[in-house]
Parts: structure tokens; C-alpha cells; sequence
């Protein structure tokens, strides 16, 4: 129990007349003591299992396409910073974002643009070049010709973001029921590579 304090009101008593100003004199404040019962807060109802999915599926949806940070995403989806710390240690969403920014098509132009530097360069210099950049144009253009010809996981990962983007445009509930489909052929694919 919970012990309050209230405060009695103050008695005022006459005035009196000492030289020439006058002074009031009041009584001390008494307090009173009562005992009330503590205030409950409502708890509040826990979530249901297909519940914490639900913003499970949301919270990652967000972290691999809006690049939000952590504290950011705990505050939208309405869930505690260790609870979306441990969604991203347990579903590795750090390597799932990591495929998605080294997509094929993001390697092939990062190579190109290396191989266009490395040969200004040489055109500014003697026009041919030496054997450090014949070496590196000879290691990028295998590397460009690999990227072409071969499926690698990122075009897998970029092929099912582009198709879930594009199905949740007209189906949000079918959207959702293909992500876990599409985690799980790509881990697969992640452990035969």
C-alpha cells in the first residue's frame, strides 16, 4: 500500500498591531496521512506467434531494402533493439543485404568502370600499357567474362526481389507467403555454391 500525503489547509489568525507595521502570524501546516492501494498498469497482451512473424517478415523486408539502421527499424515495427538484433544474428540479414548490394549487374559496372580508369590512364601516359596494367586490364576482362556467363547467387537474390516487388504491387498477402519460399531456395543454392 501506498502511503500519500496531504496537506491541511493554513489557518489565518487575526492581524495585530506591533509599533508601526503589522505582521500576520499563521499556524504550521499540519499534514495527514492516508494509505491508498498502488495504481496497476494495465499489462499489456502478449503477441501471438503468427503476430511476431508478421513483423518479423516486415522487419527484415525493410532492413534489405530501405537500409535503415537497427534502432530505426526496433522503432517502426514496434519491437525491442535486442529482438531485431537477434532477427539479424539468426536469419544473417547482414549477408542477405550485403548479396543484394553485390548483385551481377552491380559487379559487371563496377568492373567496366575499372577497366575504362585503368585504360585513361594508360592513354595518358605512353598509350601502352605496362606489365603491372596489362596484368590487372588481363584480370579484369576474365573477370567480366566470368560474371557474363555464369548465374551467381546475387542475380538469384536480384530475380526474387524484382518478382516479389512486383507480385506485392497487386498481392501483399501472396508477397509474404513467398519470402520464406525464396530464403529458403536461396540458402540452399548459398550451401551447394
Amino acid at each position: 500500500m501506498a502511503v500519500s500525503r496531504k496537506t491541511a489547509p493554513i489557518k489565518k489568525l487575526p492581524v495585530k498591531r506591533e509599533g508601526k507595521s503589522l505582521v500576520k502570524k499563521e499556524t504550521k501546516q499540519k499534514e495527514v496521512h492516508t494509505l491508498e492501494p498502488p495504481v496497476k498498469k494495465a499489462a499489456k497482451p502478449r503477441e501471438t506467434k503468427a503476430e511476431m512473424n508478421e513483423k518479423k517478415e516486415l522487419a527484415k523486408l525493410l532492413f534489405l531494402r530501405n537500409n535503415i539502421s537497427r534502432e530505426e527499424l526496433s522503432f517502426r515495427i514496434g519491437v525491442s533493439r535486442n529482438t531485431i538484433n537477434a532477427w539479424v544474428t539468426e536469419g544473417k540479414w547482414e549477408d542477405l543485404r550485403t548479396s543484394l548490394l553485390t548483385t551481377k549487374d552491380e559487379l559487371l559496372r563496377l568492373l567496366y568502370e575499372q577497366l575504362r580508369n585503368l585504360n585513361t590512364a594508360v592513354m595518358e601516359g605512353t598509350g601502352y600499357p605496362d606489365s603491372k596494367q596489362a596484368n590487372t586490364q588481363k584480370m579484369i576482362t576474365a573477370s567480366i567474362h566470368d560474371l557474363e556467363t555464369e548465374t551467381n547467387i546475387g542475380q538469384v537474390i536480384q530475380v526474387a526481389k524484382e518478382f516479389t516487388t512486383w507480385i506485392a504491387e497487386d498481392d501483399f498477402e501472396l508477397m509474404k507467403t513467398l519470402i520464406p519460399l525464396f530464403d529458403g531456395f536461396i540458402k540452399q543454392r548459398m550451401k551447394r555454391n
